[in-house]
């Protein structure tokens, strides 16, 4: 499921919008667990981890240069 103007979502959380992160992260979170979860096997260390993951997207959302879709740039900060 696509979030209808993700871009512009995006924009303001690059600007620091923190309404804006919570749509974003409100959106992506249940994908992003499964990612997790099927890597670190632990619900605890998931939502541990979960949580890493937004906080980095957070304070490097300005890095994201919409080269690539925003779900891959998510999934990426999380595997690594």
């Amino acid at each position: 499921m696509e979030l209808a103007h993700e871009d512009q979502f995006i924009k303001r959380m690059q600007k620091g919008d923190e309404r804006a992160f919570e749509v974003i992260m409100k959106h992506y979170q249940h994908r992003l667990y499964s990612l997790i979860i099927g890597i670190v096997k632990n619900d605890d260390e998931t939502a541990e981890v979960a949580q890493d993951v937004f906080m980095k997207v957070f304070n490097k959302a300005q890095s994201f240069q919409f080269n690539s879709k925003f779900s891959t740039w998510l999934y990426s900060i999380a595997y690594n």
